[in-house]
């Protein structure tokens, strides 16, 4: 059996890949097949088991919730008539304590498998500081901040945001079901009514929590990453949110408290009203306008357009933007939220599965063996029609730059006539004054050969008058 399926210590490059979010490496084709055999052998089924467990799990609980006596004498008495609730609860707290085990051995497994690995990496670099030579000291250098770096790294387990979600659901439920006891056996109204409260938001948190489980299919795994980039996109819009609504909130209070007006005569009120008044909604403008007509034209008439003009419109660009970046990557998302349930499930294999994957990888992958039939028209039609619309993108791309090219030849044109005009004057000019060079050069080479034939006449004649 391989190390890296066996022993934790060297990470499988699926791993690497989906620890450092790669998403270029992913689309890989390789990476892209292995991901397909992992999910087609042992990956569907055991997505489709956590989907159903869970869905039936928080249904469980959903029904529990929604069918609450408005006493808790009536919980379980009388037996005869809520039996079914009394089993229902057993189910509920068995799946939890059981989900509760499997996060706490899936949280030590983690802090396991990164202690060894942590322990093999250094183990490595240390033997390759051996062999760094004294010439080439950065080397030697990148190798010891290499392992200064190991001591910063932290387990897969706390990096997944979802398992925070996981252990607030536990908790919650935790608390409901303590509430629940205390009402029961003490007939305390004060523990019903706190219990009804914690159900209820728990009830919230467990239905989210159920798209941890569905982000292993690739139509809803998108949609999971981008919930999560939502998250982020709020965070930063309250901050510039509370900058307008709390100090408006003083200013309401301060102006409004002493006039009973409705829906601003308390704390909690006032704070709703004006989340009502973000929204657009009613908020019992009447009321303000006879207690202070002024200012409530002004407070009012301000805090519209801080909070609800300009700071909504933010919120919805903001949104736009996240939702365009997560949709331009969607299939590489939706294959890392894939990716990601496969290497869970790989880990919680046992060793007679994990062996037998392991074989099946060897024997049948190794290389991989694809039946393939010459006479099926299917998938050569898929192909010819995928291929045919990236022709027709191509040359509409094509045209698009060609007329791109002509338009900007023409707004060039008249630029250009006027640049072969004007060169051709300057031509002409310089024919002009090389003809007019010429002639002079003429004329003076005339002049020198009528000064030399009078020299050479002059020499003649005194050589005869010397005979």
């Amino acid at each position: 059996m391989p190390t890296c399926m066996s022993s934790g210590c060297a990470k499988t490059a699926l791993e690497v890949i989906v620890q450092l979010k790669q998403f270029d490496l992913i689309m890989h084709p390789v990476i892209q097949r292995l991901i397909a055999v992992k999910w087609n052998y042992f990956g569907k089924r055991g997505a489709w088991i956590q989907v159903l467990t869970n869905l039936f799990f928080v249904i469980v609980w959903t029904v529990l919730g929604i069918t609450l006596p408005n006493n808790a004498e009536e919980l379980f008495d009388p037996i005869e008539k809520k039996w079914w609730r009394l089993v229902l609860s057993i189910i509920a707290v068995l799946m939890t304590l059981n989900a509760i085990r499997q996060e706490v051995m899936e949280y030590f497994s983690s802090k396991r498998e990164h202690r060894l690995w942590l322990k093999w990496r250094e183990e490595q670099l240390r033997s390759d500081l051996e062999f760094c030579h004294p010439r080439w000291p950065g080397e030697r250098l990148y190798l010891m901040q290499e392992i200064d770096l190991l001591q910063h790294q932290e387990p897969s387990y706390l990096k997944d945001a979802w398992n925070f979600v996981d252990w607030l659901a536990y908790f919650m439920i935790l608390a409901s079901i303590a509430t629940k006891l205390i009402a029961y056996f003490h007939g305390d109204p004060l523990a019903m009514i706190t219990h009804v409260n914690v159900l209820s938001a728990t009830l919230v948190v467990l239905w989210i929590r159920l798209m941890k489980y569905a982000r292993a299919f690739t139509a809803l795994g998108p949609f999971v990453v981008m919930l999560g980039h939502v998250i982020y996109d709020v965070l930063k819009f309250g901050f510039l949110f509370f900058t307008f609504y709390i100090p408006y909130a003083a200013s309401f209070w301060m102006v409004f408290s002493r006039h009973e007006v409705e829906g601003y005569s308390s704390i909690t009120d006032l704070l709703f009203s004006m989340f009502r008044m973000t929204v657009v909604d009613e908020y019992n403008y009447d009321g303000l306008s006879k207690a202070k007509p002024i200012m409530a034209k002004v407070l009012c008439g301000t805090y519209i357009a801080f909070s609800g003009v300009i700071c909504l419109n933010l919120f919805i660009a903001l949104m736009s933007d996240t939702f365009q970046r997560v949709y331009d990557n969607v299939k590489a998302n939706a294959v890392m939220q894939q990716a990601s349930t496969i290497l869970t499930l790989e880990k919680n294999l046992s060793a007679s599965k994990r062996r037998a994957f392991t074989n099946y990888i060897y024997t049948r992958c190794s290389p991989e063996e694809l039946y393939y039939d010459d006479d099926s028209s299917e998938g050569e039609e898929r192909d010819l029609q995928r291929m045919t619309h990236q022709i027709k993108e191509q040359v509409d791309h094509i045209s698009a730059h060609i007329s791109e090219q002509e338009n900007e030849r023409k707004r060039k044109g008249n630029a250009s006539t006027n640049d072969i005009h004007k060169l051709r004057e300057d031509l002409k000019k310089l024919e002009q004054q090389q003809r007019a060079l010429t002639a002079q050069f003429h004329n003076q080479i005339g002049e020198v050969k009528d000064m030399l034939g009078d020299v050479i006449h002059t020499l003649g004649k005194r050589k005869k008058k010397k005979h």
